[in-house]
Parts: C-alpha cells; sequence; structure tokens
C-alpha cells in the first residue's frame, strides 16, 4: 500500500508489465537479503543439538510431534483462517473498486487515484514508526486506570 503512487506512476508512464516487473525485482531483492541474514532459531533441535545445556535429557533434542489435523482443526486456526479470507475480501474490495471510484465517480487522475489510495497506508506507517515517548502515550492512563479498577472490585 505504502508503494502505491510509486507502482501508479510505473503504471501510468511505462505500462502494468514494469509495475509488476518492479515488485518482481524488489521481491528478489527481499529474498536474498532473507536467505543472507536468516539462521536457525534459538529453540529448535538443531540449536540445542549444537549448544546443549549440562546433562541434559534425550527429551531436549527432539521436537514435539504435533498431527495437522489438531492444528488445522484448532481454534486459533480456523478463527485466523476465517479472519484472513475476510480480510483479504475487504481488500480486494478496495484495491479494485475505490481507484475506480476516485477515477470515474471523482473525476480524479489514474496518478491521483493512485496517491489517494495510499494516503492511509502512508499516514499508519508514519505513525508507526515514528519515535514516541512514553509521556505522549499518557493519554491512556486514565483509561488503563479505568479498566484497571472496574477489575478490582
Amino acid at each position: 500500500m505504502a508503494l502505491a503512487p510509486v507502482l501508479t506512476f510505473l503504471a501510468v508512464e511505462y505500462g502494468w508489465r514494469a509495475a509488476f516487473i518492479a515488485l518482481f525485482v524488489l521481491g528478489m531483492i527481499w529474498v536474498v537479503c532473507w536467505l543472507l541474514a536468516w539462521q536457525e532459531g534459538p529453540f529448535t533441535s538443531v540449536a540445542v543439538k549444537n549448544d546443549p545445556p549440562a546433562a541434559a535429557p534425550e527429551e531436549l533434542y527432539t521436537e514435539p510431534a504435533v498431527p495437522w489435523s489438531r492444528i488445522l482443526c484448532s481454534r486459533t486456526y480456523v478463527t485466523s483462517a476465517i479472519l484472513i479470507a475476510v480480510l483479504s475480501a475487504l481488500t480486494t474490495v478496495v484495491l479494485t473498486w475505490l481507484p475506480s471510484y476516485f477515477e470515474q465517480g471523482l473525476g480524479y487522475s489514474r496518478l491521483e487515484a493512485g496517491s489517494l489510495l495510499a494516503a492511509p497506508a502512508l499516514s499508519a506507517l508514519i505513525v508507526i514508526i515514528t519515535p514516541r515517548s512514553p509521556r505522549s502515550l499518557s493519554w491512556s492512563s486514565p483509561i488503563r486506570t479505568a479498566i484497571a479498577g472496574s477489575s478490582a472490585g
């Protein structure tokens, strides 16, 4: 979403294939960076075998075997799958219908429609990455106090 203005510019100026090629190149750069930086986690059997604790029992070397049916039928998985399906449907509607509405309904150009589509995502990204001090979060203090007070009684 944050790249929507750039992709819109590429699509308008050079055609839709240029936007796909740009995303492909960006994806390949991400894959290379991931493969170079990835390492085994500290709690896997491989890591434990490489750095065993003193006098560790043999059970530490094996990871528990969980059947796929148990994972796929768990409430967590089923709920997540439903939520992802709903979110994907909503995202698809927004990404396909909203730009057309901006162009045909409101009269914006393709470039302006793409920029308007990215505005909420860019503003959320700015809010997320902007460093905040604990004082700036103090607005939630009365809320937390009220919640703690109601649960204590």
